[in-house]
């Protein structure tokens, strides 16, 4: 039976790595935007991450329409740019579009920055009425893998901005919505890369002595804080016939769609403990080792009741030991490799680790005890666990 038990933790582990690396990838093309993004099949639309892009794939529904988005704070001052790498291949004479989304409304009313599958640009607005697209005069763009959308937000206004020129602005008293994303509509295949959100927020003067404000402290070195500049133009050429690489003309190889086509010199692919900084690192084992705790605890509740083993002592103590046994084991019996072996030690820990420190707060804030509570006090809690991973040797 143990043998089997082990076989669900190291399901769940590997599920578990499987959903971070995918996070991971989501990540690395759409930024903040990626919490919000699901791959695979959602409705008419997939998506997936093909050649250096995250892909949206429409061949069923011209009229069909896919968006997400992400909320920011409320721009009261300064400036927030938005900006998006994309491309699209359109599929069949209706029209296709990819875009990026502002103003995103709670009824989900939202306005985008569009570009057509012939390169023609416009103002999107999605309101009651449905769909509307203004022209703007002037613009196009390249669709060769290296065009930059961007929004540049200020409270009263917006520049629409295409591979680094205000080709139109909106203005809007009450300010806008702070909400973004991207977006796609028609047939066809539609790309992104880098998507990111940026606010600058104007120095504030350094107060002079007694109050009232004089000349600003200068920075070191002097001048300005330097502004993110925008997504470089490519080097040039025409559009080729596969899908563009993220940045267009540049020579960095990226994989090919079809198998036995040249891709350069292989590169090792990083893994998400490379990519991740510690501090995400960190998060994600304090949010696995108590997710792993409770669901495992509630698992030992399952595993008595259904085959009828004896508890010695009270239940709820021998669920918190089943668990611990179970962490225990991701350690002892799980993989060899020496980071995660040491991320697993990690997750292990702070099971326990959640009882002592919901423990000490309910002490520091001179909680009380529900004697009637079948469950032991916090910190009775987290040295029964850790007793029995310490037997262990996790560590």
């Amino acid at each position: 039976m143990f043998r089997s038990l082990r076989a669900l933790v190291l399901a769940i582990v590997v599920w578990s790595t499987a959903s971070f690396q995918v996070l991971a990838q989501v990540e690395e093309h759409l930024g903040p935007l990626a919490g919000a993004v699901t791959l695979g099949v959602d409705g008419d639309w997939e998506a997936r991450i093909q050649d250096g892009w995250f892909n949206l794939f429409n061949t069923v529904n011209s009229d069909s329409v896919q968006f997400y988005y992400t909320g920011e704070d409320p721009l009261t001052a300064g400036e927030r740019d938005i900006s998006v790498t994309t491309v699209l291949r359109g599929d069949g004479d209706t029209l296709s579009f990819t875009g990026l989304v502002f103003d995103h409304k709670e009824n989900g009313n939202f306005q985008a920055i569009s570009v057509s599958q012939t390169g023609d640009v416009g103002l999107l607005t999605y309101d009651e009425n449905g769909f509307s697209l203004q022209a703007i005069d002037g613009a196009k763009a390249r669709l060769d893998g290296s065009d930059v959308l961007e929004i540049r937000e200020t409270p009263t206004k917006a520049d629409l901005v295409l591979n680094g020129q205000v080709i139109h602005t909106v203005t809007s008293n009450g300010g806008f919505t702070p909400s973004y994303g991207i977006v796609a509509a028609g047939l066809g295949r539609f790309a992104y890369n880098g998507f990111t959100i940026n606010t600058t927020q104007p120095e504030q003067p350094f107060p002079a002595p007694g109050g009232g404000n004089k000349q600003p402290f200068p920075a070191p070195g002097g001048g300005t804080t330097p502004q993110q500049q925008p997504f470089p133009a490519p080097g040039g050429g025409t559009t080729p016939a596969p899908m563009p690489q993220p940045g267009g003309g540049g020579t960095k190889p990226a994989p090919q769609p079809v198998p036995g086509q040249p891709t350069g010199t292989p590169q090792p692919a990083s893994t998400p403990q490379q990519q991740a900084s510690p501090q995400d690192i960190y998060v994600s084992q304090v949010l696995l080792g108590t997710t792993f705790g409770v669901f495992f605890h509630e698992f030992g509740h399952a595993l008595i009741g259904e085959t009828g083993l004896p508890a010695t002592g009270p239940e709820e103590d021998t669920a918190d030991e089943f668990s611990a046994f179970i962490m225990g084991a991701m350690v002892t019996d799980g993989t060899t490799d020496p980071i995660e072996k040491q991320s697993a030690i990690q997750i292990a820990q702070h099971a326990a680790l959640f009882w002592y420190y919901s423990g000490l707060e309910n002490a520091q804030q001179g909680g009380g005890f529900d004697w009637q509570d079948e469950h032991s006090p916090n910190l009775k809690r987290f040295r029964n666990m850790f007793c029995v991973l310490y037997g262990s040797e996790p560590g």
